[in-house]
């Protein structure tokens, strides 16, 4: 495994746009408050999760990857480890 560098992730953070794979339905969890505090730092978030009823581009909800606008090019990857193998291979 590769070792991740400060300047690898300032260049990550030097963004406004990132889209959050595997956010969860539930406020509470994780990866809502991940959401939560990006947003409160300036942002633009794009929601990921095959399970959403809806996509909406006003929310910024997307059920895949494939989706979301070409402006997104930050992902993180917030899912359990036995679905982080889909995650990556939307990202082909």
């Amino acid at each position: 495994m590769n070792t991740v560098t400060m300047n690898e992730i300032r260049i990550f953070l030097n963004t406004t746009n990132i889209a959050i794979a595997g956010l969860s339905r539930n406020s509470e969890s994780f990866s809502a408050q991940v959401l939560q505090h990006l947003q409160a730092n300036n942002y633009t978030t794009y929601a990921v999760n095959n399970h959403f009823e809806t996509e909406s581009v006003e929310s910024r909800q997307y059920k895949s990857l494939l989706n979301l606008p070409d402006n997104v090019n930050h992902l993180l990857v917030l899912t359990p480890k036995d679905q982080t193998f889909n995650v990556i291979r939307d990202t082909e």
